[in-house]
């Protein structure tokens, strides 16, 4: 792992710091290191996470789960990682988020597909074009056709109902 992130240090620096000489592909070249550090911010941002999973406990000091750091990480960056988990802002932050998660109470059922992707697919195998109330009861509905939860349920049910009065 340490291989790859000098790679991706070494990628990420020659993108930002490199002379943008004019050519024809310079808004392409523009566009590309946009979509490189977005998708690499993203990455590393999961990494961390993965990271918090196997190695974060209430129950274990900052110290002790540095000196268990994984082989495959920079021991900087993981202290520095570590530090910021048991810090006032990243315990602040993790309640924040857990909270936010608690509170989302319609989830779908899409998964990591995107909704645009769902509907062409909808759209390919209706053959028809699929508007937002159908693609919310799509997506709210697990395949054996059961809303998700009582509150998907009563929201599929209002807008049936106003599509039938109208």
């Amino acid at each position: 792992m340490k291989v790859i992130s000098m790679i991706v240090m070494v990628i990420v620096f020659l993108l930002t710091k490199s002379k943008n000489v004019y050519n024809s592909r310079a808004s392409i070249r523009g566009y590309c290191q946009e979509l490189v550090l977005k998708d690499l911010g993203e990455k590393w941002r999961n990494y961390k996470c993965s990271l918090k999973q196997k190695f974060f406990d209430e129950a274990f000091t900052p110290q002790y789960v540095k000196n268990n750091a994984p082989t495959d990480v920079n021991l900087e960056q993981f202290c520095k990682l570590v530090d910021f988990w048991y810090s006032d802002a990243g315990r602040r932050r993790s309640h924040a988020g857990k909270q936010n998660r608690s509170l989302q109470t319609t989830v779908h059922t899409v998964g990591s597909k995107n909704f645009a992707r769902y509907v062409h697919k909808l759209e390919k195998e209706k053959q028809v074009p699929i508007d937002r109330a159908e693609l919310y009861k799509a997506v709210h509905i697990r395949s054996d056709g059961s809303p998700i939860n009582p509150n998907v349920a009563e929201k599929i049910a209002n807008e049936e109902d106003c599509i039938k009065r109208f």
